[in-house]
């Protein structure tokens, strides 16, 4: 039940969410009971997990020139 930053990755292994939060516990229990693309995941526990959570998108997006395919999804819905 510490902060800290989720990964969500598909039946191939491949990134399809991240996410920094407050509950990681909490979060990933709530992600993984809806989240149908999500078979497997990966955490860390960080303080500063709002910085965290733009350090790994940043990382992503280098190397794949898009945001993640939740994470794209998520933002389309803000506007």
């Amino acid at each position: 039940e510490a902060e800290g930053v989720y990964q969500l990755l598909n039946e191939n292994k491949e990134i399809i969410y991240v996410k920094g939060t407050i509950n990681l516990k909490k979060e990933l229990e709530r992600q993984l009971a809806t989240n149908t693309k999500a078979n497997y995941f990966v955490y860390e526990e960080a303080k500063m997990y709002t910085m965290r959570e733009s350090e790994l998108l940043q990382q992503y997006i280098k190397r794949y020139a898009k945001m993640p395919e939740q994470n794209i999804e998520i933002e389309e819905d803000l506007y």
